[in-house]
């Protein structure tokens, strides 16, 4: 390899090597930080909004627990009450003809034909015990559901617009007058529906919406085991008015089966316990907290962000966003996790997650026992997620909040400047490491240079034996003084051939003057 190459390569490494070290020490060092801040900023987000929604919930809640207590305390919710309960138990008899064998036959049929038929709709064509039910009603409850329910005019989801009854009783006369009221009550703050119970009888007196639990006893009617017979038994043994009880979600069969929770206070009239008021929870309501009003992107939770609930018993409390999304690739991704087929079938029926999602994740077991963490663990979809999870108490019910982002695209922007400071290193590097090249060149020409034009006047001097050659070379470093050291050498080598030269003639003048060399004269 020649000279030149040697130097040309040698100060290449020399330079490139270490900008190649720096820049990959430089890029890692920065990648990794800002890797680190950027996941760490999206973990922070995480856990904001889950403390944010965690507060919004628990206040919405506190909010119903004053609206419920404070309304039972109310006057004019008290003379509902005492109204509707007295004219309750007297309606069959004011009425001429209130309870017939064509009007129980007609209930019957409504049961049956219009109830049955929207609930085997929303059950994937299962069909309601609707006979047990019919044979639980005694002759108050079918005089008034068939007044109120069958022979409203107001479709089914729509009972609730008949203020009138217009058959001249006193119940009738107690229904316009605190039933607009009541409803209005129910529209402004969207609960499902509202109930007054009589504690002696433990009969539904009223309600907004007149499902088939109106008119019905909690104490030993069809309904009495379900959630509101249980809100209305805890409520009805409390001894203060301040007492408020909330009885968690769960199937409820005159609201199609549709996950129901109720809240319940007692109702006292100078002291003493006249009956409760029942409020159907609005799981609109909870949603719109949970969801966000499906405002995920702006609240930071990126397009596969979610906040949901989870209850004690492992299902959803509130709506998957992927369901209200992408049904059908929500309903494809939990089949595949190992939900159910049947599960599955009932929630793209009902169109709802509410009550029939088992969540059983690692950050759910853990909210539910009561821990707050951060971890990443595959969600209900088998996806990998950042999940920001912490207990949520409320009135004695036992929830889990879990805010949870796919991982991929919580830490999407820390992975993509990552790649961008790579593209930039790389970019800056190669930079440097050409103008190495070039510097490198030009120092191996500005070195080598001088060196290959000694080591070719030498290979001259040898070859021609012309001793009046010099190295043309002035600077003063060592090469320099070794170019003056070999022009001066070959100065004195010149000088000597001279001398020689000059005696060698003399020896030979002096040998033929002598007759020693005769014929060389």
């Amino acid at each position: 390899m020649r000279l030149r190459q040697k130097i040309t390569i040698g100060a290449v490494l020399l330079a490139a090597i270490p900008v190649l070290v720096a820049s990959l020490l430089i890029n890692n060092i920065a990648a990794d930080r800002s890797h680190d801040a950027l996941q760490a900023s999206a973990s922070n987000r995480l856990v904001a909004i889950r403390d944010l929604t965690k507060g919004r919930i628990e206040d919405y809640f506190n909010t119903i627990h004053n609206q419920v207590l404070t309304l039972s305390e109310d006057r004019m919710v008290v003379e509902a009450l005492q109204s509707f309960t007295e004219s309750f138990h007297n309606y069959r008899h004011e009425v001429v003809d209130a309870v017939t064998a064509e009007k129980r036959t007609a209930l019957e049929q409504f049961y049956k034909k219009d109830f049955s038929d929207e609930y085997k709709r929303l059950n994937n064509g299962t069909q309601a015990n609707v006979d047990a039910w019919l044979s639980q009603l005694d002759a108050d409850a079918v005089a008034l559901q068939h007044h109120l329910i069958k022979a409203n005019p107001n479709p089914l989801g729509n009972k609730h617009k008949l203020t009138d009854l217009a058959d001249g009783s006193m119940y009738a006369e107690h229904h316009a007058i605190f039933h607009p009221i009541i409803r209005r009550y129910l529209e402004l703050f969207e609960f499902y529906d509202i109930f007054l119970v009589d504690s002696e009888s433990g009969d539904i007196v009223y309600s907004v919406y007149k499902e088939l639990d109106y008119a019905t006893s909690l104490k030993d009617g069809a309904f009495a085991n379900t959630g509101i017979g249980e809100a209305f038994r805890k409520a009805d043994q409390a001894s203060s008015a301040d007492f408020v009880t909330l009885v968690d979600f769960a199937p409820y069969p005159p609201s199609y089966e549709g996950a129901a929770s109720f809240i319940a206070s007692p109702i006292f009239s100078d002291g003493k316990k006249v009956g409760v008021l029942i409020f159907q929870m609005p799981i609109g309501r909870i949603n719109k907290v949970m969801t966000h009003d499906s405002s995920w992107m702006q609240v930071g939770l990126g397009e596969s962000g979610e906040t949901y609930l989870v209850g004690e018993d492992t299902l959803m409390r509130s709506a998957s966003r992927f369901l209200i999304e992408d049904k059908v690739n929500y309903l494809e991704a939990i089949k595949a996790s190992g939900v159910p087929e049947k599960t599955v079938e009932m929630i793209e029926s009902k169109e709802t997650s509410i009550g029939l999602h088992p969540i059983a994740t690692d950050g759910s077991r853990a909210a539910l026992s009561g821990k707050t963490g951060l971890e990443i663990f595959p969600d209900y979809r088998n996806v990998s997620v950042l999940s920001a999870y912490a207990p949520v108490s409320i009135n004695g019910v036992n929830w889990a909040i879990m805010a949870e982002i796919d991982q991929e695209k919580a830490f999407r922007a820390a992975d993509e400047l990552s790649t961008e400071l790579f593209a930039l290193t790389a970019v800056v590097t190669a930079i440097l490491i050409l103008l190495v090249v070039v510097i490198g060149l030009w120092v191996a020409g500005k070195f080598s240079r001088p060196i290959i034009n000694f080591s070719r006047v030498i290979a001259e001097v040898e070859r021609d034996a012309d001793l009046t050659r010099t190295i043309d070379i002035s600077s003063k470093d060592e090469l320099g003084e070794a170019a003056s050291a070999f022009n001066s050498m070959l100065g004195t080598f010149k000088s000597s051939m001279h001398q020689v030269s000059d005696a060698t003639s003399q020896l030979a003048r002096d040998l033929c003057y002598h007759g020693t060399n005769q014929s060389g004269c």
